[in-house]
């Protein structure tokens, strides 16, 4: 409820002042969510609804549905001050802003379900994924800085811009979403650290 009250209050302050666009006020609401549900909900949780819904009698990959129903709707409640901020704040709609933000709902469902399945994947507590999470976070700066190097990361990041304001970059965002959704079920069944 913190969550959307501080979303809430930045969207009439933008609505009256204008300092941001769209895209600006869906970034500060996925900062705002992430802080509040995947950061300090995680730490304050520690498990303890996990066990207690697996306690319940229904199927085991059900727990994890649920946990991802939960995101969704509360996703979606951001969703519809993005939708509130379009029909207030902006006198032209173009088919590329709904294909953006339809693109911007896949990437931002995408990355919470990576965090789901990072926190699914440390519970098998192994050196080798710890390992392999520096090793990737390392690699990916290393693609950056070395795209930076030889010219091609603007010409890059303008591609890929241009590809999320089109049906075919918001329709793989939202299938990948989908996906990975699938594999963090697939996984929290596996891991059985809140049967402990």
């Amino acid at each position: 409820m913190l969550s959307y009250l501080i979303a809430t209050i930045v969207l009439i302050a933008v609505l009256l002042w204008d300092f941001m666009d769209v895209f600006g006020f869906a970034s500060h609401t996925t900062i705002n969510y992430f802080i509040f549900m995947g950061i300090l909900g995680s730490q304050i949780d520690k498990e303890k609804r996990s066990r207690l819904y697996t306690s319940l009698p229904v199927l085991q990959r059900t727990v994890p549905m649920m946990d991802l129903m939960y995101v969704g709707l509360c996703h979606a409640g951001m969703v519809i001050l993005w939708i509130v901020f379009l029909i207030i704040g902006y006198d032209h709609i173009s088919a590329r802003t709904v294909w953006g933000l339809l693109s911007l709902n896949g990437f931002i469902l995408s990355l919470i379900v990576m965090f789901i399945i990072h926190t699914h994947l440390g519970f098998f507590d192994t050196k080798l994924y710890k390992r392999s999470v520096y090793a990737g976070m390392l690699a990916v700066v290393a693609a950056m800085a070395t795209l930076q190097y030889f010219g091609t990361f603007a010409r890059l990041m303008g591609f890929l811009t241009r590809q999320l304001a089109m049906p075919s970059g918001a329709i793989a965002l939202n299938v990948l979403a989908l996906l990975l959704a699938y594999w963090s079920t697939v996984l929290f069944t596996r891991r059985k650290s809140y049967l402990a």
